[in-house]
């Protein structure tokens, strides 16, 4: 368990990471850009960028669990083939 939640931190950071370069590949140069300042540089303490950033880490946090979730189910499916074979082959032999 602990590992995972290892697992799970360094992945959030990771995920932070990728959203700050999407947001600032995404943002316009020059004024009036989306927490740009006159330069183009972003500025991480403008609301909206932070609230971009949240998304992005949200939405990457769902999409982790509806793998993780598609994985077990395919794992369990897989055990549970395995064995209504086993039995299968265990009644074709005793006949």
């Amino acid at each position: 368990m602990f590992l995972k939640i290892v697992f799970i931190v360094n992945f959030a950071d990771k995920c932070m990471e990728k959203a700050k370069n999407v947001i600032k590949t995404l943002e316009p140069t020059g004024k009036g850009g989306l927490g740009t300042s006159s330069d183009g540089d972003v500025k991480e303490d403008d609301p909206r960028v932070r609230e971009m950033e949240q998304k992005l880490i949200a939405s990457t946090f769902y999409n982790y669990a509806i793998h993780l979730n598609r994985n077990n189910n395919e794992a369990r499916n897989q055990t549970m083939l395995q064995k209504h074979r086993a039995a299968a082959a265990r009644r074709r032999s005793d006949m």
